[in-house]
């Protein structure tokens, strides 16, 4: 897997040019993106929201996986943002 990839936010209708300037597909996220050694400055009108292009010195920083949630057990992930959450291994109810 590559080190970084800046993601776009190309239309359907404009996916040929993107590909065209050297974008690549995601199957996986389903999305467009610059691969790496590629200038982005191509690529400007398609700069999702709020983005900016890496520096090509630094690389994109990846969350954990585990970012924003508490694990509990192991297998067993709790939404930080609902406290009052009870996991539910599917044997006894835990509210019996």
């Amino acid at each position: 897997m590559p080190k970084s990839r800046f993601y776009l936010a190309v239309p359907y209708a404009q996916k040929d040019e993107a590909k065209g300037l050297g974008a690549k597909w995601d199957p996986a996220r389903k999305r467009w993106y610059v691969p790496e050694g590629l200038d982005t400055a191509a690529f400007q009108r398609w700069f999702p929201d709020d983005s900016e292009p890496p520096s090509p010195t630094a690389p994109a920083a990846k969350p954990p996986a585990t970012a924003g949630r508490i694990l509990t057990s192991p297998g067993v992930v709790m939404p930080s943002a609902n406290p009052d959450f009870v996991p539910y291994s599917g044997e006894i109810p835990p509210w019996e």
